[in-house]
């Protein structure tokens, strides 16, 4: 397999893994189901396709500069055949035979300049995909950040939930088992206290489960209440 044939393949094969990679994010981005850690791995499948188009547009420049090389050492051999034909005015023949080869040289080098042009053409487009890889990669960073954010305020909302739930239900047995009452009215005891403290519930209960011996006030009203 020749050098262009190689790039070719190369080329194919990045393009085959961006569409891949693209229908993967498309159809989890449907589901809503990716984890920080697959958005993470996301992102550097990402960065790694990033680099290989960052290689291969450096393939196609470098072959760029071959050809325009090879471009100049036909056109430097061109113009060393036409002071040849200059100098040979005096035989037409053999003039002819320079100048056509000059021409020829010619044809060459501008057709090596035209492969050269579409070979930088292709490097702009890999780098470009390039770019656009690491975009989306800084991207899928991002939304694996978030996502952990949230799923931690979640974690840390349940893990408060569950501790209020256990102060305020220790804060009720106590109230039960000091005023003779059942659950409800134990509650409506510490909404009361909660009221008239002006402070959350959630700390009344944590001060009545922390001095266990202390009677309330606004007890007898919450006895009461219905």
């Amino acid at each position: 397999m020749d050098g262009g044939s190689e790039t070719m393949a190369w080329q194919e094969r990045l393009e085959a893994a961006t569409t891949e990679l693209a229908e993967q994010e498309r159809a989890a981005a449907e589901a809503g189901d990716w984890t920080p850690r697959e958005l993470a791995a996301l992102a550097a499948e990402r960065d790694k396709l990033a680099d290989e188009w960052d290689q291969l547009a450096a393939a196609h420049a470098d072959a760029a500069d071959l050809r325009d090389r090879a471009a100049d050492e036909r056109e430097t051999r061109a113009s060393g055949r036409d002071r040849v034909t200059r100098a040979r005015t005096h035989d037409a023949d053999a003039g002819f035979g320079d100048r056509f080869l000059s021409a020829r040289d010619r044809d060459e080098a501008a057709g090596d300049r035209g492969e050269s042009r579409v070979d930088r053409g292709w490097a702009r487009r890999d780098r470009e995909r390039a770019a656009s890889a690491r975009a989306a990669s800084a991207a899928d960073r991002q939304q694996a950040l978030d996502r952990a954010d949230a799923d931690a305020n979640e974690i840390a909302g349940l893990r408060e939930a569950l501790t209020t739930r256990h102060v305020i239900g220790l804060a009720q047995g106590i109230l039960m088992e000091r005023y003779d009452v059942d659950a409800e009215r134990a509650f409506a005891m510490l909404v009361t206290l909660s009221s008239h403290a002006n402070v959350k519930l959630r700390l009344v209960a944590e001060q009545i489960a922390g001095d266990r011996h202390r009677r309330y006030e606004p007890a007898e009203d919450a006895r009461s209440a219905t």
